[in-house]
C-alpha cells in the first residue's frame, strides 16, 4: 500500500466502525481461537525435533525448528476451524480485563507495518497489541538455521531480494529513512588470483529475472536429458546454443523468453489474463509445448509456491515472468547481469 493512501484507508476504517471498542470476548470469538490453540497444544522444540515428520520434513533447529512458515499444526487447526471446533470459546477463558485500541494477529512484515503506522498516529493512552504464534517474529522476511554434516547453515526463509529507494517518492523512502535503514553496502572484494565470477545478489534472480550473465550456467544431467551431463553458461544469452533441447523444444522456449507477440487486444488484459491458469496461458494461447510449462515450473513455484497448473497467468505477469512482452507491459527486470543493476537489488543473508 501506498503511503500516500494511508490517510484515506483510516477514513474508511472509520465508516467501518474500526475505531469502536470490542471487548476480549468478542474479539476471541471472531479469531475463532485460531492463534491461541496452536500456541496451547503445540509441542515443545526439543520434542518436536525428535520426532520424524514426513508431511513438513526438516524445518530447522532451535527456535526456528518451529518457526518455518505453514507447519502442520496450521494445517491441522485450520481444518478444525473449519469442523467447527472453536465455535464456543472454552470454558476455563478468563477475562482480563485488559483492553486494546488495536489488535494486529500475526506478527510478519505487514503486521509489524501496520503496528509501525499505529504508533506514529496513535493518541495519548492508546495502545496496539501483536499476536503471533511462531517463537520468531518477521513472517516470511526471518531467517531459517540449519545444520548440516555438523556445520550451521544460515539463509533467508521467505523474502529475499529487496530493493533500495533511492530518491523521494519512491515508495518506502521515507521508511527507509525513518528507520534508518541503510542505503549503501559493500561487498566482499574478489581475490584476484581466482577467475572472476558475477553472483547474483538475490539468490533467485538468474533463475529467469536476471539470467543472461556468462557467471550462470544451467546443468543438464543424464538421467532427465540422455546426454553426458554438461554445465552450459550463459545459456539463454547464447540463445539456447549448446543445450541438449530439440529443435522444436528449444523454438518454444526462445519464443516465450523473447517473443513480442501481442496474444491479446483488450483493455482489460489483466482481467482476462487473471481468466485462466499460466499453463493454459502457455499451451492454449501462446500454443508452445509442455515442456515450457516443464521448465517455467520450478521457478514459477520458487517465486510464488505452486505451479503453473494452479497460478493464475495474471500472476506470472505480475512478477514479470517472459510470456508478456508484447502486452505494453514494461518489463521491471533486466534480463543481463549488471553489477551496478538500477534495481540496486541485495539480499540480507539471514532474511529481510
Amino acid at each position: 500500500m501506498g503511503f500516500q493512501q494511508h490517510e484515506s484507508v483510516l477514513k474508511n476504517d472509520r465508516h467501518l466502525g474500526m475505531d469502536q471498542p470490542i471487548t476480549r470476548r468478542d474479539f476471541l470469538n471472531a479469531t475463532l481461537l485460531g492463534a491461541g490453540a496452536s500456541l496451547l497444544e503445540t509441542s515443545a522444540p526439543i520434542q518436536l525435533l525428535a520426532q520424524s515428520d514426513s508431511w513438513e520434513g526438516y524445518g530447522g533447529v532451535g527456535d526456528y525448528a518451529n518457526s518455518h512458515g505453514n507447519t502442520e499444526d496450521v494445517m491441522r487447526i485450520a481444518h478444525e476451524i473449519r469442523d467447527g471446533r472453536y465455535d464456543l470459546l472454552p470454558s476455563d477463558v478468563v477475562e482480563t480485563g485488559e483492553l486494546f485500541d488495536l489488535v494486529i494477529v500475526g506478527g510478519g512484515m505487514s503486521g509489524l507495518g501496520a503496528a509501525f503506522h499505529f504508533q506514529k498516529s496513535k493518541k495519548p493512552g492508546q495502545n496496539c497489541l501483536i499476536i503471533e504464534n511462531h517463537p520468531i517474529f518477521g513472517g516470511e522476511s526471518k531467517r531459517n538455521e540449519f545444520i548440516v554434516n555438523g556445520q550451521k547453515l544460515i539463509g533467508p526463509q521467505g523474502a529475499n531480494e529487496f530493493d533500495i529507494p533511492a530518491k523521494p517518492g519512491e515508495d518506502g523512502y521515507e521508511l527507509y529513512t525513518e528507520l534508518g535503514i541503510p542505503r549503501d553496502f559493500k561487498y566482499a572484494p574478489w581475490n584476484p588470483k581466482f577467475k572472476q565470477l558475477v553472483f547474483d545478489r538475490t539468490n533467485y534472480g538468474f533463475q529467469s529475472w536476471v539470467d543472461e550473465a556468462p557467471s550462470f550456467g544451467v546443468f543438464f544431467d543424464q538421467n532427465t536429458f540422455s546426454v553426458k551431463p554438461r554445465w552450459v553458461l550463459d545459456m539463454w544469452g547464447k540463445k539456447l546454443e549448446g543445450t541438449p533441447y530439440s529443435d522444436k523444444i528449444r523454438q518454444d522456449l526462445l519464443t516465450w523468453k523473447f517473443n513480442p507477440r501481442k496474444p491479446y487486444e483488450g483493455a482489460d488484459v489483466e482481467r482476462w489474463l487473471d481468466s485462466m491458469t499460466f499453463k493454459d496461458y502457455l499451451e492454449k494461447v501462446l500454443e508452445l509445448s509442455p515442456q515450457v510449462t516443464n521448465y517455467v515450473d520450478p521457478i514459477l513455484a520458487a517465486a510464488v509456491g505452486l505451479g503453473s497448473d494452479v497460478i493464475s497467468a495474471y500472476t506470472a505477469y505480475q512478477i514479470s515472468l517472459p510470456g508478456f512482452r508484447g502486452l505494453s507491459r514494461e518489463i521491471y527486470y533486466p534480463s543481463k547481469w549488471k553489477e551496478t543493476s538500477p534495481l540496486t537489488w541485495h539480499s540480507f543473508p539471514g532474511g529481510n
